[in-house]
């Protein structure tokens, strides 16, 4: 397994889609953060009042944030680590390469461990680039948010990690499973960003039949991350976050065993 994951951290630096996934998340947050800046900008403020385009109430508002409130985003970090592990994995299916691999060696287990570190790896990666560019594009337009303290930065990120991670193992399963990469995008964009079990929660909730474990699925536990430390919180969404990863962990494992790894 030691020699898989390393494997896979050198074809991930390498790897296009990677640096193009990254690359789009750096871009959104700089539009983000610009946005910000501008609705909170006295100086566009004034410009905007001649026309009597202002709202006053949203730029005091996000003035008042602090830099996790202003950054917490839901479904993006989802979404863009679910897709980079998804294409990542079928894409080793349909080049042929996992047979080479399962060629030169036939532990199963070996090879799904490697995949499920990897996709902690990808998913920390995003996490880190989303918050180190969250500040530093904060302070280059001017929104100078106060900073939380290190304990609850420390938590926000361990939590957003976990859950990418989680969601990182149900393209894994998806992946093996489908071996398909039109199926695995369209995956990716319904359920690795949350949105199908997003939508599903609020229409049984607006009917008043929304059962109570849908609580527990991996979007909610992802709108769950507090911005503050709280133990209740953070033990909910590392609980529930480690038995999704688990559950599709071992699925994944049932289809290795049963298909044909050429």
């Amino acid at each position: 397994m030691p020699e898989l994951f390393r494997m896979d951290c050198r074809r991930l630096a390498r790897w296009h889609w990677l640096h193009v996934v990254l690359g789009f998340e750096v871009a959104v947050v700089f539009l983000v953060a610009l946005s910000n800046g501008l609705l909170s900008n006295p100086e566009v403020q004034a410009w905007l009042d001649q026309f009597g385009q202002v709202d006053y109430q949203e730029a005091a508002r996000i003035r008042q944030l602090s830099f996790l409130e202003l950054w917490n985003v839901t479904h993006l970090l989802n979404l863009l680590s679910a897709y980079l592990v998804g294409i990542y994995t079928v894409g080793e299916i349909t080049s042929g390469f996992r047979k080479n691999i399962f060629c030169g060696r036939a532990a199963r287990g070996g090879y799904l461990a490697a995949k499920t570190a990897a996709a902690a790896l990808v998913a920390a990666v995003v996490v880190a680039v989303y918050l180190v560019c969250g500040l530093l594009f904060s302070w280059l337009w001017g929104l100078r948010p106060p900073l939380d303290s290190a304990l609850d930065i420390a938590q926000f990120a361990f939590l957003k990690w976990l859950v990418c991670w989680a969601f990182g193992t149900t393209m894994i399963f998806a992946a093996l499973l489908l071996q398909n990469d039109n199926s695995v995008g369209v995956l990716a964009i319904f359920v690795g960003g949350g949105m199908a079990q997003w939508w599903g929660y609020q229409v049984l909730q607006a009917a008043g039949i929304a059962p109570a474990p849908l609580q527990y699925s991996l979007a909610l536990l992802e709108r769950a991350v507090p911005t503050a430390f709280d133990a209740g919180a953070f033990a909910r969404v590392t609980a529930g976050s480690l038995a999704w990863g688990c559950v599709y962990t071992l699925l994944s494992l049932l289809v290795l065993k049963k298909r044909d790894a050429a």
